[in-house]
């Protein structure tokens, strides 16, 4: 590949982190410095994008330090194995990576030559669960005009253990304080049907969701980021969420899946 079209491939991956980046917060001591890996392998349309950076002294304003020179390579369970090459502020981005479902991925982080720590991962890349249908259902709210909440529809996959989430995008703006998550433990080769709770939407309002059908170590991350964020005298002390990389890394590495579709609320 020419170098004009390596810095398109970069800049086109690097323009779809943006658009669906989400600030998470962790709870580390001020005193501790942390290197967070946010690994996302997206297996549909076959690229991964890693995000690695690391908490600081300064972390009580939640700013981390981009971490540059580090070496990551992707592997499949047949062997074949992929170099995330670096595109600058501490992402690195690969594409046309061959990881099907079923098959084994591992994730290895290497910092850099001044910092000799390596980070590994490793997780079943899960089966692509189509979206099968959105719809709203209208509702009582506050302001004027009627208020609908959001509905999402597909079938499970059988004898699998799945895991989901649902992103929506609200008038082309991703809602990242939104974390709906559900697994099939209790509907196992049922339809899902699962409502977005905590938001309401107006009329005309375009909404379009992505389901995620995700490996078990991401699903894991974000549950905990979900009940971290829960209020009432019930709600967990926050904590950092668990990660599926080794040696204290912070962060995930994420398997994926997607399929999406968008309706208009009315």
């Amino acid at each position: 590949m020419s170098p004009k079209y390596d810095c398109l491939f970069l800049l086109n991956l690097l323009a779809l982190l943006c658009s669906c980046e989400e600030v998470i917060e962790l709870e580390l001591d001020s005193a501790e410095q942390r290197i967070v890996i946010e690994a996302n392998l997206n297996a549909t349309v076959r690229n991964c994008i890693v995000r690695i950076s690391k908490s600081g002294d300064f972390y009580a304003s939640n700013q981390f330090e981009n971490v540059a020179g580090a070496t990551i390579l992707v592997t499949n369970s047949t062997g074949n194995q992929y170099t995330l090459r670096e595109a600058g502020d501490g992402l690195y981005a690969a594409g046309g990576l061959l990881i099907s479902s079923g098959e084994i991925a591992t994730l290895q982080v290497k910092i850099n030559p001044t910092d000799n720590r390596s980070f590994t991962a490793t997780d079943l890349v899960p089966q692509r669960v189509e979206l099968d249908s959105l719809f709203v259902e209208p509702i009582e709210g506050d302001g004027p005009g009627p208020e609908f909440r959001l509905v999402a529809q597909w079938q499970d996959i059988p004898d699998v253990s799945n895991f989901y989430r649902l992103k929506v995008y609200r008038n082309g703006i991703f809602q990242s304080d939104v974390y709906t998550l559900t697994n099939d433990a209790l509907r196992d080769g049922e339809m899902i049907e699962r409502p977005v709770i905590g938001k309401t939407y107006r009329q005309g309002d375009e909404l379009r969701v992505e389901l995620l059908s995700v490996n078990r170590g991401y699903y894991d991350y974000f549950v905990d980021i979900a009940n971290s964020g829960g209020r009432g005298i019930s709600s967990p002390t926050p904590v950092n969420p668990v990660s599926n990389i080794n040696n204290e890394a912070l962060g995930f590495f994420g398997l994926w899946h997607i399929s999406e579709r968008t309706i208009i609320a009315r």
